[in-house]
């Protein structure tokens, strides 16, 4: 870490390129500066990995996985990384430099954020995630302060530290832990294989603690915070904060399922929820721990006037527990630093909280069979209330009637009214007395009707996703250039228009972002820090080559490829030339030669040319005994360069010539 704060102290020039101003963050194993790049004239901020980290190829092959991953996504609402080096004995990314604040500063700053704030800032960061997930990448650690607030209030998505492709072999393996345990979906506390469903159980925990100043579940250590999100029940955000909106509770509590096939089955859907919300349309979404909430009433009332039912249903599950979650959170010292450019403690040890978590669910699990076994005994045979399964998904009902005893038989049925995976029959009847064991029939949605998709060319953001509402579809907003459609309007949708498809589905309409070319500015002459920059502002991405010039100095630019004002695709890659200075060639050795060789050779080679004549009792006439410059020699192309060679006349000269 020394070398580190000898770097701040000297505000070190990273590859010749990248001017170090201050520290910003101090992360687990790494620290981030603020910089300059002073070949394209902006602001960067540049992670730097620790020396002692720096020598373990695990680490190293981490740090390159961040760059290499996230270098590829491209998206309003995500950091964009730059360049990834090597500097002395250490490793740096270079990244994009958000001037603003983390949503973790906002929280400490202001408390607890309006739902329609909330859900704006959710709605971007869904956005950004769909697009990771798109593109096979797993966030893996979202939290409040890897989620960036610029000034004027645009969400951005850092730090895909711990970010796999999910395509590829990954450095870290099924059955290790990586994140934050605040944060972690209850697969991820337990090892499992993550996927997109993961980031959005953080996200909801993140809109959660942004809800009511607290996360939702907070213990004494990591490993308890692990067992709370795989074992404890979520209290409903509305209990710590009255003024949270019902609809955004509604929002929160489905990503924050248990179960990952009962959350948003994408970040799309709950980019498509949160701007219904925002639109004040309804939101399709319903929540296991919110219809729980609501029957407690109903439940509490049959358990009363069935006690045996009481106990059966205690048998079912005996690991549930009943406890006060403390709502204090001190604001003053949040987990993390806040500072929006976040890494992984390097303390943390995640596979322990595998292990201590689950030699915990073990203990409990195998208390509780003991439990059932020893008071199953006694327990008299009765008849238990069926319970109502209605508008549940199909694992909350499954659960709910597999724990009271029953065999669950499932149908999937196609249903016009019915969102996909919620129940909406059974038989018998809910209030039916039934005997555990017996057969529970349960219909689900397997989805609703096919409409068109309709033809949205031309139309707005707002009025393309009205047209797809009123049809039951979903709306995801594209941009790409157009020389044919007004920027802001649907160029096209995929699928296409007059193609069926699933009420319910979500529909990609692509809009213009204006026209396609742009003429490449002239920058020829000028030296190469200002010409990138200039080529830059116009949007190209820039590549520089060095190339000997005779006629242009160092380190200005000869020309660019394509040439300067020619019409281009807009974000191009523009190839800038620039000069390393004269041309230089090489003196060829002619000594031993004769004389017509040594000519030929140096005339050949674009050398000028002097020659002497001098006597030598050991060289014979004709031959070439010495030259100036000597042989290997590099001198200048352009202009020729004049060789002297002094050629033997024998022992004696009667004449010198010249």
């Amino acid at each position: 870490m020394s070398e580190n704060k000898n770097i701040d102290n000297k505000l070190e020039l990273l590859h010749d390129r990248y001017q170090l101003e201050k520290l910003i963050a101090r992360g687990g194993m790494a620290e981030v500066y603020l910089a300059h790049d002073n070949m394209l004239n902006r602001r960067v901020a540049v992670k730097i990995l620790f020396p002692e980290y720096a020598r373990e190829e695990s680490f190293v092959e981490r740090f390159r996985r961040e760059a290499q991953a996230a270098a590829n996504l491209n998206h309003p609402n995500i950091v964009a990384i730059y360049d990834w080096r090597k500097s002395k004995d250490s490793y740096f990314i270079v990244m994009e430099y958000v001037e603003g604040s983390s949503l973790r500063d906002k929280l400490i700053e202001d408390g607890p954020i309006d739902s329609d704030i909330l859900a704006e800032i959710c709605a971007d960061a869904a956005s950004a995630l769909a697009y990771a997930h798109q593109n096979g990448i797993v966030h893996r650690d979202i939290k409040p302060g890897n989620i960036l607030i610029k000034k004027n209030g645009k969400i951005k998505v850092t730090d895909f530290g711990i970010a796999r492709a999910g395509t590829s072999e990954s450095v870290t393996q099924t059955g290790s832990v990586m994140g934050t345990a605040t944060y972690f979906s209850p697969e991820q506390a337990q090892g499992y294989s993550v996927d997109g469903r993961s980031d959005i159980y953080s996200l909801g925990i993140v809109m959660y603690e942004l809800s009511t100043g607290v996360p939702p579940f907070v213990a004494d250590t990591p490993i308890a915070v692990a067992f709370k999100q795989v074992s404890e029940k979520l209290v409903p955000p509305s209990q710590r904060n009255e003024d949270i909106s019902p609809d955004f509770e509604r929002i929160i509590c489905k990503c924050l399922e248990k179960d990952a096939d009962d959350r948003y089955e994408n970040a799309d859907a709950l980019y498509e929820d949160c701007s219904r919300y925002l639109r004040r349309r309804p939101i399709h979404t319903t929540s296991s721990v919110l219809d729980d909430q609501n029957a407690t009433m109903v439940n509490a009332a049959v358990l009363m006037d069935d006690p045996t039912l009481a106990n059966q249903q205690a048998l079912a599950n005996p690991t549930q527990a009943v406890g006060v979650v403390s709502t204090k959170s001190d604001m003053s010292k949040p987990p993390g630093n806040g500072n929006g450019y976040e890494f992984a403690d390097k303390n943390r040890k995640g596979p322990m909280v595998i292990v201590t978590t689950m030699v915990v669910l073990l203990v409990l699990a195998v208390g509780g069979i003991l439990f059932a076994v020893a008071n199953t005994k006694s327990a008299p045979s009765s008849t238990i209330t069926l319970p109502n399964a209605l508008n549940k998904t199909l694992g909350d009902a499954r659960r709910q009637l597999t724990n009271l005893g029953f065999e669950v038989v499932v149908v999937n049925t196609i249903n016009e009214s019915v969102a996909k995976g919620l129940v909406f029959s059974q038989d018998p009847e809910s209030g039916t007395k039934l005997r555990k064991g017996n057969k529970v029939t349960i219909k689900v949605s397997a989805g609703i009707g096919e409409e068109k998709v309709p033809k949205v060319v031309g139309k707005t953001p707002t009025d393309a996703g009205l047209i797809l509402e009123d049809l039951g579809f979903t709306m995801k907003a594209s941009e790409e250039f157009s020389d044919s459609v007004e920027k802001g309007k649907a160029i096209r949708s995929d699928p296409k228009a007059g193609t069926k498809q699933k009420r319910g589905s979500t529909i990609n309409v692509f809009f213009s972002k204006g026209s396609t070319t742009v003429a490449i500015p002239n920058v020829l002459n000028i030296d190469s820090t200002t010409a990138a920059a200039q080529l830059g502002k116009a949007g190209f991405n820039v590549v520089t080559v060095n190339e000997a010039s005779d006629s242009v100095p160092i380190g200005k630019v000869i020309k660019t490829d394509p040439a300067s004002n020619t019409e281009v695709q807009a974000e191009s890659t523009v190839t800038m030339y620039v000069s390393s200075g004269r041309a230089q060639v090489t003196v060829p050795d002619v000594v031993g030669k004769t004389r017509a060789d040594a000519t030929n050779t140096l005339q050949a080679a674009g050398f000028g040319l002097i020659i002497s004549s001098s006597s030598s009792p050991t060289v014979p006439n004709g031959i070439v005994i010495s030259q100036n410059p000597a042989a290997g020699t590099l001198v200048n192309k352009s202009p020729a360069t004049s060789v002297s060679i002094s050629v033997s006349c024998g022992a004696v000269c009667t004449t010198t010539t010249t």
